[in-house]
């Protein structure tokens, strides 16, 4: 009778393993489709601020001259900058701005003591000012350092570098938006994909049953 236990056991672990990745797979389709929706949505976004700020911060963004921190921080346009922008990103997911200048100074950023950093050689930045839209996910937050006042410590985060510029087709700016996309990669899904996280429940409380002690499955969201 054990020896049966212990086949059926290993079958439905077998099982188990085999439920999870094609849940995996799903997991990983779920996660492509919110990126390409979030890069969409963040270059919309972009164009919006495009539309309602470049008329008004062009000039000093294509004229900026000195990238000291210090200065930037100081400069009356950066504080009406921030203003324009939490106006429009307030009650959004976007949780972070950064704009950089042509050679990949950081000119403005709702965090500002991001101000003045030197990303030129960063891959986004340099594939960007090419005048194409970037987009990558992070499941880290945006900082190290938790404390940040934006970080978006444990939280999913999908960022876009947005190339603007003139008519001519110049990239004179790079807009990175950085977008809270945890609750679409996290929340259980409808239909289909859910029947799948409903046979791996099934299939783990069976092995728990078998073995007689508490099932080290850990919950399944797509």
């Amino acid at each position: 009778m054990r020896g049966s236990l212990r086949y059926i056991a290993l079958g439905a672990i077998i099982a188990a393993v085999m439920v999870t990745a094609v849940i995996t797979v799903f997991q990983r389709q779920e996660m492509s489709r919110v990126m390409e929706t979030g890069k969409i949505h963040n270059d919309a976004v972009a164009r919006l601020f495009a539309n309602t700020l470049w008329v008004r911060f062009a000039s000093y963004l294509q004229g900026i001259d000195d990238t000291d921190p210090e200065t930037l921080r100081a400069r009356p346009e950066t504080h009406e900058l921030r203003r324009a922008v939490d106006a429009l990103i307030r009650g959004t997911p976007v949780l972070r701005v950064n704009i950089y200048n042509r050679d990949g100074i950081l000119v403005f950023s709702t965090e500002p003591s991001l101000i003045g950093v030197d990303d030129s050689a960063h891959g986004h930045f340099l594939e960007a000012r090419q005048g194409h839209v970037v987009s990558g996910l992070s499941l880290r937050g945006l900082d190290l350092d938790p404390e940040a006042e934006d970080s978006g410590a444990g939280r999913n985060i999908l960022e876009s570098y947005v190339p603007m510029g003139g008519a001519d087709g110049t990239v004179d700016v790079v807009f990175t938006l950085y977008f809270d996309a945890t609750d679409q990669l996290s929340r259980p899904r409808q239909g289909a994909d859910c029947a799948l996280c409903t046979l791996y429940d099934r299939v783990c409380t069976k092995i728990q049953d078998l073995l007689a002690k508490p099932s080290v499955c850990a919950p399944f969201y797509l």
